[in-house]
């Protein structure tokens, strides 16, 4: 070997492996394309998290935040025994005298006491934290004969741009939305309990505001980017993990899988 070699081929493969080093790790889950019940539940979910972090100040922005129907038809397999359906895009209250005597807000914080909306009974906190909003929320409900239980929620929610100021919430955001839902269902169903914990992780996540034509309530379809990382059981021992991709255009969504 020429001995110039031996001075430049060690610092060769050193800056090899440190360039190897730095790449990012690649996730062993394959990316697809989701089915159309599932491309519908991620937007649906998107657009849920704005709901999830707007003052809740009438029975569809409650009813919106807390509907695990988006949850459960991404994450529960085939079979698994659902809860009915909330109701949010059909017969869900639309009055919003139904909070008058349970919610206690101001511009930057919100409290509920005992809301009763149809078969729901709702407790909880919101509130409105420099860039972010923390919510909390306690659903227990009975939806037919023999389909009851709860539903506890914890959310925070932060807004990139820092456009977050009193009396507005996250729906005015007009950057990227990140922060952790920690959130435990618990229902029976024909006599037999099923319960489903999950954590997820938001990521640049760039849906359209509240209460637009294309937000909660209203079948959402357009959310231009970010990611939804769910880790859960849905009911099964072994936790599992699925993550969303939105963008880069309007209603285009990936779906990968993994343990």
């Amino acid at each position: 070997m020429h001995p110039s070699a031996k001075i430049w081929l060690p610092a060769l493969l050193a800056a090899l492996l440190v360039a190897g080093a730095c790449d990012p790790p690649r996730s062993a889950a394959p990316v697809e394309s989701p089915s159309r019940a599932e491309h519908d539940a991620a937007h649906a979910l998107a657009a849920q998290i704005t709901a999830i972090a707007t003052a809740p100040t009438s029975a569809n922005a409650l009813l919106d935040a807390l509907d695990p129907a988006p949850l459960l038809t991404l994450l529960a397999p085939a079979g698994f025994p659902a809860p009915e359906p909330f109701g949010i895009h059909g017969s869900a209250p639309t009055v919003n005298a139904a909070l008058t005597d349970c919610l206690l807000a101001t511009d930057s914080a919100a409290t509920l006491s005992e809301c009763e909306l149809g078969e729901h009974v709702i407790d909880g906190t919101w509130s409105l934290r420099q860039n972010g909003t923390h919510t909390e929320l306690t659903d227990v409900f009975v939806l037919g004969p023999g389909q009851h239980g709860s539903l506890w929620l914890d959310a925070r929610l932060y807004g990139a741009d820092a456009a977050l100021s009193a009396p507005a919430s996250i729906e005015s955001i007009h950057g990227t939305i990140d922060g952790t839902i920690e959130l435990s269902l618990m229902w029976t169903v024909d006599g037999k309990d099923h319960t489903l914990d999950v954590s997820i992780d938001v990521e640049g996540l760039l849906p359209p505001p509240y209460g637009t034509p294309t937000g909660a309530h209203t079948a959402p379809s357009c959310v231009f980017g970010g990611a939804l990382t769910i880790s859960d059981g849905a009911g099964q021992s072994d936790n599992r993990q699925t993550t969303l991709w939105f963008g880069p255009g309007c209603g285009d969504v990936q779906i990968s899988r993994g343990l």
